[in-house]
């Protein structure tokens, strides 16, 4: 989150993906969600609409196991991130085998990840 704030990284979302996370957040730590909103006040975002979308949902079905991700596979079709953070180990799989290259990982691995490329050390 503070690298998005700071803006060394570029954040992209989409409406399934922002509803979604409202969602969960709502449902499990209803106390969280103005955090979100401030969090989202706080960053410059690029936002993927479902009209965006619609065109790349087709091809998508049948590549993600869970039919709940197609539409992330859509999003990241459209965007064209360098990478994916996701807690899904089943999407991210998915994603790396679709990509044929590894753009999906953890929030832990992108860490570790934008450390190597600034040289910096965790411990």
């Amino acid at each position: 989150m503070r690298l998005a704030e700071d803006g060394v990284i570029g954040v992209v979302l989409s409406d399934f993906i922002l509803s979604e996370t409202r969602r969960v957040i709502k449902a499990k730590f209803s106390f969280l969600v103005s955090l979100l909103d401030l969090f989202l006040s706080r960053i410059r975002f690029d936002m993927v609409s479902g009209e965006d979308m619609r065109e790349r949902l087709c091809e998508c079905v049948g590549v993600v196991r869970d039919g709940k991700d197609v539409p992330v596979l859509a999003a990241v079709l459209v965007s064209g991130p360098d990478y994916v953070l996701t807690g899904d180990v089943d999407l991210r799989d998915d994603l790396n085998e679709y990509f044929g290259a590894v753009k999906a990982v953890s929030t832990g691995e992108f860490l570790s990840l934008v450390d190597r490329r600034l040289g910096l050390s965790r411990e």
